[in-house]
């Protein structure tokens, strides 16, 4: 056991050396990682501040709900609560790895979950791939045609991050800290190799290495979506289902649950899927694989569409249909509403992942310089969706191209339909084992 002159050598290291210490832990101490653990324990315990007891007062109801204020909106409407650690969880080769990238490519583009739910903060996102090499998952992102946004807000981790611990989840952190944004969501593939669990029977070893990732949460940091595997026999319940001891499954917020997989006519994947817990996670849905790019759509076209719609896709839907056969391209659009091309381009963008809108084509805006993409209104949206109430975006003077806004108003609470990126800043936050696509 280290001693006590040890233990005061490491209170004047820096958290790096500390890192470097801990990591290289099973060279150094006795018992490895569980000894490191146990020092850092002992040497920063007395720094740590102690937590105040309430004054335990009797609030009237009404000055309770006025001091708490309303909840959050949902991350993903009805499927994903804000800061909240979510379980997507199926049987042994049943896609979940590829739900979770069709999840996290939504979310950082604001389109619509499946086409069905919508992101109601678009931001970073954070993929963390333990399982399936570094190959695997850059074709996997290859082939949903992510590499092609040069400006694409998702960092990857291809190799294994040991999360069950306080020090592997204050070196996520300490990377997250790094991003010129943080996330608002992070995926973990897969919770048996994040949380290395060696009983997932036992209890108490299945709440403390799960403690880590739950104070971060709770430190309203981002949501958390933990793939894990459910049991081979079937069960009463999905909450049963989750493999493991009941302590994984009541640690969750929530879970998203694939209980049926049905290979389609065309050699495709059907999933059906379950969802539960809390902030109104509830429900059930089906989705289809499009085998050649790996994207997920609702089986049953989507649901209602203004449900699906954030407040500017909506004004911005109701300014294309002033256009003729209600079809334009992303400066056009642009012109009309005095908004940059690049913001309307990623909200038809957005629409044509909700199905409100279609890609018909290219048009050549001048003389020089690339083509344009056509989008018309879907039949969907002309049928479903009821602009007459949408408050139309505020025409503005058109502004010289040095002060052209990058992003447009919002109203308030409303997230805006992209994220400012900052190339200067993305290039420093590189490094070993993350890669910004």
């Amino acid at each position: 056991m280290p001693s006590d002159s040890f233990r005061a050598e490491m209170r004047g290291m820096t958290v790096s050396d500390w890192q470097a210490v801990l990591l290289g832990a099973a060279e150094i101490f006795p018992g490895g990682v569980r000894s490191a653990y146990d020092v850092a324990v002992r040497t920063y315990q007395s720094a740590l501040p102690e937590e105040e007891d309430g004054d335990g007062q009797l609030v009237r109801l009404d000055e309770f709900l006025k001091s708490v204020g309303d909840p959050p909106p949902m991350l993903i409407e009805q499927l994903v609560p804000d800061k909240a650690i979510v379980a997507l969880s199926g049987k042994p080769k049943y896609g979940k790895s590829l739900v979770l990238l069709d999840i996290l490519d939504s979310v950082w583009r604001g389109f619509a979950v499946f086409g069905r739910f919508r992101v109601n903060r678009p931001g970073p996102v954070v993929y963390i791939g333990m399982e399936d090499g570094r190959h695997e998952i850059a074709n996997r992102w290859r082939r949903r045609g992510t590499q092609r946004d040069g400006d694409a807000d998702v960092y990857i981790c291809a190799e294994r991050m040991p999360l069950g611990t306080s020090v592997g989840v204050e070196a996520l952190l300490a990377q997250i800290g790094a991003m010129p944004k943080p996330p608002v969501l992070i995926g973990i593939d897969t919770a048996r190799e994040a949380l290395g669990i060696t009983d997932w029977n036992d209890t108490g070893e299945v709440v403390e290495r799960l403690r880590p990732l739950r104070d971060m949460v709770a430190r309203k940091v981002c949501s958390v979506i933990l793939v894990a595997h459910n049991r081979k026999a079937e069960s009463r319940d999905q909450v049963d289902a989750l493999s493991g001891s009941n302590a994984f499954s009541s640690s969750m917020d929530g879970f998203i649950s694939a209980y049926k997989k049905e290979i389609t006519a065309d050699d495709g994947i059907k999933l059906s899927f379950h969802c539960e817990g809390r902030h109104g996670m509830r429900g059930e849905f089906e989705i289809e694989m499009d085998s050649a790019n790996l994207t997920w759509r609702c089986s049953d076209g989507g649901g209602q569409a203004d449900d699906r719609l954030t407040t500017t896709q909506r004004q911005a839907l109701a300014a294309m249909a002033d256009f003729e056969n209600s079809e334009c391209t992303g400066p056009q659009l642009a012109k009309a509403i005095s908004r940059t091309s690049r913001w309307a381009n990623d909200v038809l963008r957005q629409l044509v992942a909700a199905g409100m809108a279609h890609d018909t084509g290219r048009r050549h805006s001048g003389t020089s310089g690339s083509p344009s993409v056509i989008y018309r209104m879907s039949l969907e949206a002309t049928q479903t969706v009821d602009l007459s109430g949408s408050t139309p975006i505020e025409k503005t003077p058109v502004l010289p191209l040095c002060e052209t806004p990058l992003e447009p108003p919002v109203d308030a609470g409303e997230p805006a339909a992209t994220t400012e990126r900052v190339c200067e800043q993305a290039s420093t936050i590189l490094q070993e084992g993350w890669e910004a696509l």
